[in-house]
């Protein structure tokens, strides 16, 4: 029996009816998994800090991001980085520390804040004695300039990892560094919050990304000072093989002091006159590994095509750790000589120092 045209088009709408229905279903279970899913998970909480930094939303930010304690966690990171063994167990420089330490975790939190704000990282003083909070002093524009260029290094990339577990979540930023054209994984801990949403308050693997990212550094920069070097040498010659350096000590009531001597044999390589402004000298040990390190800055004017030894004097005080320890191990220790900055009538050819 043929279909009539009516029970054609009921069938046909019928259908139309159950794709509509679908289509409707699909936006609503859209809808449950903005609302009752993707909102409450430490991702879209992540996208919400985004959000408050483009738009200088500083309630938002502070809402999602605990930056006293993350600040807390980052000045201790970083003084772990750079104190020696002596220094985090000497019990006067741990009080200093812990003294100074509130200060320089309010100039930090300051800086992050104003960063939200207004897209300047501009950092109080912390050893600012005037309570007027002015900016930071001239003397100390170096390194609100370092702490500026952290913050266009390092590039969000992705997310690679969440892991969830009650009201602690960890998750995977994955970070570019555009000066050393690598990646590096920062773990961050996030805690739930009464409406669902969540906030950073921890570092998890700090201490290991700090390292990562200084050796990458360190290694970008010796990629680059390889070749500077190579300009050096070919306007100075070291002759490494009559480098010499000589240490005296002497015992004043117990405590052992040196005078060091080194003598370095140079020699102009071109027919102009070359400014040598900073010689570093390094000792190292029978593990390679360098135990002392001092930076000669002087002007020593080089003849063209002449050859001089000039000698370098420091003194090493026992109360400074590492003064301490090569006057120990000096015995033990090869000397080598680095050019690191000369000037020519053309120009100046300096190590960098900075990415």
């Amino acid at each position: 029996m043929e279909e009539t045209n009516s029970e054609v088009q009921s069938t046909n709408n019928k259908k139309i009816y159950k794709i509509i229905g679908l289509i409707v279903l699909l936006i609503l279970a859209g809808c449950a998994f903005y609302f009752f899913y993707w909102v409450k998970t430490p991702q879209y909480s992540l996208k919400l800090i985004q959000e408050s930094v483009q738009n200088h939303d500083v309630v938002t930010f502070e809402k999602h991001v605990d930056t006293e304690a993350l600040c807390t966690q980052a000045v201790d990171g970083f003084l772990a980085q750079e104190m020696s063994t002596n220094d985090m167990n000497n019990p006067l420089i741990q009080g200093i520390i812990q003294t100074v330490k509130p200060a320089i975790v309010k100039s930090l939190k300051d800086g992050f804040i104003n960063y939200v704000r207004d897209g300047n990282f501009n950092m109080t003083n912390p050893f600012e004695t005037n309570k007027t909070n002015n900016k930071i002093a001239n003397s100390e524009k170096q390194n609100e300039n370092k702490i500026k260029g952290y913050t266009t290094r390092l590039e969000f990339k992705d997310i690679a990892n969440t892991e969830t577990n009650g009201n602690r979540a960890t998750v995977d930023i994955i970070l570019y560094d555009n000066k050393t054209d690598k990646n590096f994984t920062l773990k961050i801990g996030m805690a739930k919050l009464e409406d669902g949403t969540w906030r950073i308050d921890t570092f998890v693997n700090l201490d290991e990304f700090i390292k990562e990212y200084t050796q990458a550094t360190k290694e970008k920069l010796d990629e680059i000072n390889k070749q500077i070097s190579d300009e050096i040498s070919q306007n100075i010659s070291i002759n490494m093989d009559n480098v010499k350096a000589n240490l005296q000590t002497q015992n004043i009531f117990g405590l052992i002091d040196g005078k060091v001597a080194v003598y370095i044999p140079l020699k102009n390589l071109t027919n102009q006159n070359i400014t040598i402004n900073n010689i570093q000298i390094q000792f190292i040990d029978n593990n390679n590994i360098i135990v002392y390190e001092k930076t000669i800055t002087d002007n020593i004017v080089m003849q063209p095509n002449q050859e001089n030894t000039i000698t370098s004097n420091f003194e090493l005080n026992p109360f400074i750790d590492k003064d301490k320890n090569l006057i120990k191990v000096f015995s033990n220790t090869t000397t080598n000589v680095i050019i690191t900055n000369i000037q020519t009538p053309d120009k100046n050819i300096k190590y960098q120092t900075e990415l």
